[in-house]
């Protein structure tokens, strides 16, 4: 909500930038995670 009390509608996306692990300090926890293929006939967006 803003100074006025009014709810701000924003549509902004994020994304997240993959840096090379050589700029990573050295003995930083590193992770790497697949991301599940998305069945576009069953998601749904709700509120």
């Amino acid at each position: 909500m803003n100074d006025e009390n009014r709810e701000i509608s924003t549509n902004w996306v994020f994304r997240a930038q993959p840096i090379p692990y050589d700029w990573v300090p050295e003995d930083t926890p590193r992770s790497e995670n697949p991301v599940k293929k998305l069945d576009v006939t069953e998601f749904r967006i709700t509120e």
